[in-house]
């Protein structure tokens, strides 16, 4: 492997206690010491960079690598990390190229590291970055195929690489627990504001140019300038709370979009847009995969409402009025006795929206000519504020507040 061969030193290892002054650097090595340690892990953040390392390869990292010829690093040219894979008789390598807080990977670095990769026969560049990306092979920066035999380049968002995390850990029972404590504890850095790693925290800056065009009959289309970015930073947003509902919930969460689970970027933009341009609406859903239970969120950017509905599965024991009665004590002294909830009953074509606080008085009324048990439960939580609706950043803390507070006292309440 040229890319080790012709390292200048091979004493610059990650560091789990890393004393690099830049950011990015500390967040990078205690994630390059995590692939170094945990080689379950390690293999499938791997496979998602397309290379099948299996849990016995022989593997080797290094920070910054220097070259001993100088023409190999020219042009600024010297990626943040590099792996290293050995299983039998195949060799792979990787540079990687990483940002933290908002500083980004141009498409410019990139080039320069394809030019490296090329000589020294490395297979693929990773990105990593607070940009997200729909697939680690939908790059978040324009780039165009220079060379014939290109490295694959993939992306991950360390927000998603987060989110791997705490799936391992959910899901895991055969790493030992000193592995399972390590992951922990780099989880916990991951967490706290000074890893660099950030959330998206506000919408385009036409946010509010296009709130108002919505309601006072302008409107606009497919094609107006900025609706590509407003449907852009929608996504941006929807795919950093999947990683805040799983923390939260600490489980499997997917984000499910309207164009299907194999939509591209590009066909999904183009749905979103059609789909922002005929209701003036923006929204998404997310599936628990452990209870089967839904979240959704809708934003009316005519009405500046924000409106939550979470999907409950009624227990399979009971006929209607004892799950309107277990409802009622789930929810007994409960945060969300000022939210709604609905019944959704097998014969009937019109169903109540109730409140929660209500519940319990109203079990017969809710009852009423019913003897199965509902198909499904929705409770609902709204925000309705004008003007923090139209501001950038409240919109985002109060969308992802909204959720939070509904999907954790529903879990309170033993309901997901």
């Amino acid at each position: 492997m040229k890319s080790v061969t012709e390292l200048s030193t091979h004493n610059n290892q990650p560091q789990l206690i890393p004393i690099f002054k830049k950011t990015e650097r500390r967040l990078l090595s205690i994630f390059m010491c995590l692939l170094e340690m945990v080689p379950e892990y390690r293999g499938e953040f791997l496979k998602q960079c397309g290379y099948n390392s299996g849990k016995t390869c022989n593997y080797q990292s290094f920070m910054e690598p220097n070259y001993k010829s100088s023409r190999l690093t020219k042009d600024e040219a010297r990626p943040d990390g590099l792996l290293a894979c050995t299983r039998g008789a195949t060799n792979w390598t990787a540079f990687i190229e990483a940002k933290a807080v908002n500083n980004p990977i141009t498409s410019e670095q990139i080039k320069r590291y394809i030019d490296l990769a090329g000589v020294l026969e490395v297979d693929t560049i990773i990105s990593i970055s607070n940009k997200f990306a729909n697939s680690p092979q939908e790059l978040p920066y324009n780039l165009q195929k220079t060379r014939k035999n290109q490295p694959n380049i993939v992306h991950f968002a360390w927000a998603e690489i987060r989110t791997s995390m705490e799936l391992f850990l959910t899901n895991n029972n055969s790493c030992s627990s000193i592995e399972l404590v390590l992951i922990q504890q780099c989880l916990n850095y991951f967490w706290i504001k000074e890893s660099g790693i950030l959330t998206y925290d506000a919408m385009p800056a036409d946010w509010k140019k296009f709130i108002e065009s919505s309601s006072i009959g302008v409107g606009f289309k497919t094609n107006t300038a900025g609706v590509t970015e407003i449907v852009h930073g929608w996504q941006q947003e929807c795919r950093d709370l999947t990683s805040k509902i799983m923390h939260l919930y600490n489980g499997d969460v997917s984000f499910i979009h309207d164009a299907g689970s194999r939509a591209d970027q590009e066909t999904r933009l183009d749905f979103e847009r059609k789909k922002l341009a005929e209701n003036y609406k923006l929204q998404a859903k997310f599936k628990f995969k452990d209870s089967k239970s839904e979240i959704s969120v809708t934003a009316d950017l005519i009405s500046r409402r924000i409106s939550v509905a979470l999907e409950i599965l009624p227990p399979q024991d009971k006929k209607a009025k004892a799950t309107v009665n277990w409802v009622a004590a789930q929810l007994k002294d409960s945060k969300l006795e000022a939210s709604n909830i609905l019944f959704d009953w097998k014969r009937s074509k019109t169903n109540q929206i109730y409140k929660i606080a209500k519940i319990a008085e109203d079990v017969d009324i809710i009852c009423d000519g019913q003897k199965d048990a509902p198909k499904r439960i929705y409770i609902y939580h709204d925000i309705h504020d004008v003007r923090r609706f139209k501001s950038r950043k409240n919109f985002i803390i109060d969308l992802e507040n909204a959720v939070i507070f509904t999907l954790n006292h529903a879990m309170h309440a033993k309901l997901v």
